[in-house]
């Protein structure tokens, strides 16, 4: 019997299959489809935040991109995935990066390095790409907590200038998972 290969390997039954193979095929299938409900019922929660206006970043100390999320997890065992997805537009006439970060009650959680290279006085290099990030934390408690996505400049030239949600509105994603 066929595998589906993602997300829990459910088995499926191919036009192939002989008639004989199904009580078989039909057991495999329903202990599959079990199994992988068990696994999904781990996932307690989702929340979203969005932020559709672009928010130009010109600084070197870190300023609000304004997408955040706050969850309350269930329980203090439980972790709880952030997914940001959003894009990020870089202008620059020197090499130099554009940071960013995720922070859990303004705490900073991790940091990200997007680097421009290449650029000179006489050719302003511009950029825009995707930003997909991924962080896993275990808050530990069961109280509120508010996840947010922070943006910096590395140098604070005046013709150095990076927009996050330029080309369309960023995503942040909060699944606690047990």
């Amino acid at each position: 019997m066929p595998d589906t290969g993602a997300p829990w390997n459910i088995p499926y039954v191919a036009g192939t299959d002989l008639v004989a193979d199904w009580p078989t095929d039909s057991q495999t299938l329903a202990e599959a489809v079990a199994s992988g409900l068990s696994d999904a019922s781990r996932v307690k929660q989702f929340v979203s935040g969005s932020q559709a206006t672009p928010v130009t970043i010109t600084a070197t100390s870190y300023t609000t991109t304004n997408l955040s999320a706050s969850i309350t997890p269930s329980s203090a065992s439980n972790d709880i995935y952030v997914f940001v997805i959003t894009n990020l537009f870089q202008k620059r006439d020197a090499d130099s990066s554009v940071y960013t970060r995720i922070t859990r009650d303004a705490t900073q959680l991790v940091e990200y390095q997007s680097r421009l290279d290449g650029a000179t006085s006489t050719n302003n290099q511009i950029l825009t790409h995707p930003l997909n990030l991924l962080y896993i934390d275990s808050p530990a408690t069961t109280s509120s907590v508010t996840y947010a996505v922070d943006g910096k400049l590395e140098y604070g030239f005046n013709n150095h200038q990076s927009k996050f949600h330029e080309n369309g509105p960023g995503l942040i994603l909060l699944m606690e998972v047990a």
